[in-house]
């Protein structure tokens, strides 16, 4: 199995070209792409439109390679993005890919891999609390086993995307029982966290064992 990474700058939040280009040019098959980090234009805040145009341009042209419905997409392949490029940065994003068979047996030295994994729909009263922690280590145990990872050490970098709500720090200083019936769209809240591992150490994946 071969891992690739791809840097690619956007002229705007919805321009996709550079990626589109790569996939006509075979450099990479749609399918291969398992997700996406990004930079985008804008102002970073909960009302930062750019980040879900560009989602919804990416599942769109997704979409159209594999046939497949964007709403099913977007719930295997993780889109995360941060909005906002004051100062020297630029809009881009990071296309993270796999593709070609799995290795039968563990290979002799350390390479990249990369792995993926989505959670349950996490209940807004259990955002910050032991149970939130449980739900992104779960996570990343499954995007160890996707990226056929055995070791915690072996762990590099690992990214997760988290619920926002302009309404929820409100909401969670209320009892959780007052909160159930809070008409709060947690349906759409995943924890998505592809998994970018190398031969060095992490902290936090060491604990992971502990859990």
């Amino acid at each position: 199995m071969r891992a690739n990474v791809f840097r690619l700058l956007m002229r705007h939040p919805g321009d996709l070209s550079e990626l589109e280009g790569l996939i006509a040019q075979e450099t990479l098959r749609a399918d291969e792409i398992v997700a996406v980090i990004g930079k985008t234009e804008g102002n970073g805040g909960v009302n930062d439109f750019t980040r879900g145009y560009f989602t919804q341009t990416l599942m769109a042209l997704l979409s159209r390679h594999l046939n497949e419905p964007a709403d099913s997409l977007i719930q295997r392949i993780p889109c995360i993005l941060s909005g906002g490029t004051e100062g020297v940065l630029s809009p881009h994003y990071v296309v993270l890919c796999r593709g070609g068979a799995p290795l039968a047996e563990p290979a002799p030295t350390s390479a990249l891999a990369i792995g993926t994994a989505m959670s349950a729909p996490v209940p807004p009263e259990e955002i910050g609390r032991a149970a939130h922690a449980g739900h992104v280590a779960n996570a990343v145990r499954k995007a160890m086993a996707h990226a056929r990872i055995a070791e915690p050490d072996d762990m590099h970098f690992v990214q997760v995307k988290c619920p926002a709500s302009p309404r929820l720090g409100r909401k969670l200083r209320e009892p959780p029982a007052r909160l159930s019936p809070a008409p709060i769209p947690t349906a759409r809240w995943r924890w998505r966290a592809p998994l970018v591992p190398s031969g060095c150490r992490w902290r936090l994946a060491r604990s992971l064992r502990r859990t």
